[in-house]
């Protein structure tokens, strides 16, 4: 019997935030949190949230 690993689709931290976003499922704002909660940043930093969503 041959079994093969299949990796597993999980998205990243980032790509995550991106997707929620782009669907409208959180603002900007709440995205910028996301990033500062997960200690992306040291601040809620809307700049670098912008940067990372490709706004």
């Amino acid at each position: 019997m041959i079994v093969k690993n299949k990796a597993y689709d999980i998205p990243c931290f980032h790509e995550s935030v991106k997707r929620d976003f782009e669907s409208g499922l959180i603002t900007l704002k709440q995205a910028a949190t996301e990033f500062f909660k997960s200690n992306w940043t040291p601040f809620v930093d809307i700049e670098y949230t912008k940067k990372q969503l490709g706004i």
